[in-house]
């Protein structure tokens, strides 16, 4: 019998573990969601903005979990950024 390797997971980074929002700084923020504070402010001094960073609730849960499930899961995380 073939053996099998471990099961490989792809997952993205935008708009599925984290989203963020950029602040225009001729508009403010554009949907900016009002439930929660964000994790992260990153201010980009090229274009003067900043960008607020949220994390998907219990992406802590998640992360840990796939971890924990080494060899046999292998986690991929990527960005089309």
């Amino acid at each position: 019998m073939k053996e099998i390797g471990p099961l490989t997971i792809f997952i993205e980074l935008e708009e599925v573990l984290m989203y963020g929002f950029i602040v225009d700084q001729h508009f403010g923020y554009m949907a900016k969601p009002t439930a929660k504070d964000p994790e992260h402010e990153v201010f980009i001094e090229d274009t003067r903005e900043s960008v607020l960073v949220y994390l998907r609730d219990n992406l802590d849960l998640l992360l840990d979990y796939l971890r924990l499930q080494k060899p046999d899961i292998e986690t991929v995380l990527y960005t089309k950024t």
